[in-house]
Order: structure tokens, then sequence, then C-alpha cells
């Protein structure tokens, strides 16, 4: 992998994001490993078309975050003195840290939610399932049971 690609500074513009994304993931569904249908037809990548018909075609990736915009934000609906009341509560973040001991801030850093060390590039399908817990990814061990850094098998119930 070209280490270039696991960062873009922040504030960068969205699309510079993404095609560094696009480029780390080669241009492919982290979970099905078929091509983006608009690298095909830019030729961006090059594909066997007998294998990509057979294998379903080319989809419209997307991205998808790790550490989602709800567990960054605050949960709102609720009214003040709910609010009040349950001020520990008031994100998902908060939640997460309170009964699972897992702390977002520290997990994220100072990297913005945006980042694509966060994110990864996926199509439609395994995304929706990927956002309810449907799917969920799991690291990668070599022989020896240890785990490979940023290498993950898609994982499902």
């Amino acid at each position: 992998m070209r280490p270039h690609l696991f960062f873009t500074p922040p504030g960068g513009r969205a699309e510079k994001r993404i095609e560094h994304m696009m480029g780390r993931d080669n241009y492919r569904c982290v979970f099905t490993n078929k091509p983006d249908l608009g690298s095909v037809r830019r030729h961006v990548v090059s594909v066997d078309l007998q294998m990509l018909h057979a294998s379903g075609g080319a989809v419209d990736l997307q991205v998808a975050h790790i550490i989602s915009h709800s567990l960054t934000a605050d949960v709102g609906g609720m009214t003040r003195s709910a609010r009040d009341k349950l001020q520990w509560a008031s994100s998902s973040a908060a939640v997460l840290d309170r009964f699972a001991g897992i702390e977002i801030k520290s997990i994220l850093r100072n990297l913005d939610v945006h980042n694509p060390l966060n994110a990864f590039m996926t199509s439609h399908d395994p995304h929706f399932l990927f956002d309810g817990l449907d799917m969920w990814l799991t690291p990668s061990k070599d022989g020896q049971g240890n785990i490979i850094a940023n290498t993950y098998r898609a994982a499902i119930p």
C-alpha cells in the first residue's frame, strides 16, 4: 500500500479524500471486491469484461465511516429536563464510554471523522449491513495469531 493514501490533511476537500480512499482501496468495494463503476468507465481501473460480467458487474462506491457521525455528535430530540437529567448520556459516544469502556475521542485521537483512516470504500448493500451492525470488520491474523495491521475480514452473524 502507498502510505500517502492513508492520510489526507484535515480540512482537505472531500473529493481529494475520496480519491485517496479509492486509490488505497484499489477502486474496489472492500467487502465484495467489485470495481467502482465510474472508475471502470474512466479506465482508471482495468478489468476483464467477461469476468466483470460473470461477477455481477461494477458497483457505485461510497464512503463508509468506521466511527460514524452519530458517535461523534449529540443525540437530539429530548426535552430540556430530560437532557439535564441525562447529561452523561448526551451522545452515543458517552453511552459507549460508560457501558462498554470505549472512548471514541481516544480512538479518533485528533483525527477528523472524515479522515481516510476512519473510512473505506464500499457499495450500497454492504454499507447498509455495516451501518446496521449486521456486518462488521475483524482484524486479520497471520499463521501465528498475530494481528496484521490495517487488514480486516468481513464478519456476519
